[in-house]
């Protein structure tokens, strides 16, 4: 639940909310990591809200019968569907248990393999 107490869901891109947000009060513990309509999907069940967006790195691939999303830098495939076998190649799919923080969570955790390139210093 939110703020407002509202039951929310979402898919956050980490890499892209580190970049736009503040978290000091998140990661002290003081208030929860929670998906807001400026993420990679939202919806909220009391109001029948829904919102998606173009992350840093993913996409959201809308021809699947259930949710999926692509890895803009290796495009691989993240299948967040609970009931599929895998959630895909590189990716790893953790819940998180007896948390006060939340209800109910699941990070999805993927490995780029592809090399990065690194800025030049000047």
């Amino acid at each position: 639940r939110n703020r407002e107490d509202h039951e929310v869901s979402g898919y956050i891109d980490y890499l892209d909310r580190l970049q736009k947000g503040h978290f000091n009060r998140i990661f002290h513990g003081l208030m929860p990591l929670e998906p807001n309509a400026n993420d990679v999907s939202f919806y909220n069940w009391s109001c029948h809200r829904h919102a998606s967006v173009p992350a840093l790195s993913f996409e959201i691939l809308p021809e699947a019968s259930t949710l999926r999303f692509r890895c803009k830098l290796d495009r691989k495939v993240i299948f967040v569907d609970p009931d599929a076998p895998s959630p895909g190649d590189n990716t790893i799919r953790l819940k998180i248990q007896g948390s006060d923080l939340y209800e109910q969570a699941t990070l999805f955790i993927h490995v780029n393999r592809r090399r990065q390139r690194v800025p030049e210093r000047s």
